[in-house]
């Protein structure tokens, strides 16, 4: 037995879909367009030194709930957690034609989670990098921890935005931005000279509250992502099209 890299269910070795989710389990590493996701928990280290061992421990666990509910609410996958850093993706394993709006959805999710729960005696805030691109996804190799792996240069520029920004804010690259079609209230910060990028990135910070924003644009889903390596089948479709039109035939 082991566990499905989308939902986490226990599946056959012999299943080629999840049985719980759906999720085909033999596919191997892949081109994808997905959002990357890094959030990490700012202060943790103080908050853990200044109480106890089992205080520290339920400071943790609480943040990390609260962390991973978020993902889980706009059907993130959580492929990672390092200390108290969590590295999530949308638009794979399972394939999401808004990954870019359901990961800023979920980071401002995140941060008001946070803020509600913080106090004076535990403060709790993230500080959160998103970006949009192309990766390699799909399973791990058996020496890592996680069953799903994702590479590329959005992982990374991810990691960049999420360490330049404050605790309680959330960076998105242009490229997340282009993806969201206005459908988020941002705050463009200007390019950045970033360590590992040749050219300066377009910085911009994800404002607003899920009230003002959210519920809407996610279930309208009025915006599609752009087809990758699919000119062949859209040219196909075009001529099929253009036949009907000329044959004055119904398409079945």
């Amino acid at each position: 037995m082991s566990a499905c890299p989308n939902c986490g269910a226990a599946r056959e070795a012999s299943h080629r879909f999840c049985p719980n989710c759906g999720a085909r389990l033999d596919a191997q590493r892949e081109l994808k367009q997905v959002t990357v996701l890094l959030a990490d928990l700012c202060g943790s280290t103080e908050q853990v030194v200044r109480t106890d061992a089992e205080g520290g421990q339920a400071y943790l666990d609480e943040a990390l709930r609260l962390m991973s509910e978020a993902v889980n609410a706009y059907g993130g996958t959580q492929v990672q957690w390092r200390g108290d850093e969590l590295l999530a993706l949308f638009g794979a394993p399972v394939a999401q034609e808004d990954h870019a709006l359901r990961a800023c959805l979920a980071a401002i999710a995140m941060a008001e989670a946070m803020k509600a729960q913080s106090s004076a005696q535990a403060p709790m805030a993230v500080r959160i990098g998103i970006d949009s691109g192309e990766v390699i996804a799909g399973p791990g190799s058996g020496h890592l921890a996680t069953s799903y792996r994702v590479d590329g240069a959005p992982v990374h520029l991810a990691s960049r935005l999420e360490k330049l920004a404050p605790p309680a804010s959330t960076y998105i690259s242009g490229n997340t931005l282009q993806l969201l079609h206005g459908q988020l209230e941002t705050r463009a910060l200007g390019p950045f000279n970033l360590r590992g990028f040749d050219a300066p990135v377009d910085i911009h910070e994800l404002v607003g509250s899920l009230q003002d924003s959210a519920a809407g644009p996610l279930a309208r889903r009025r915006f599609l992502a752009p087809l990758v390596g699919r000119a062949q089948a859209l040219a196909d479709l075009m001529q099929l099209a253009e036949g009907v039109r000329r044959t004055g035939l119904r398409a079945v």
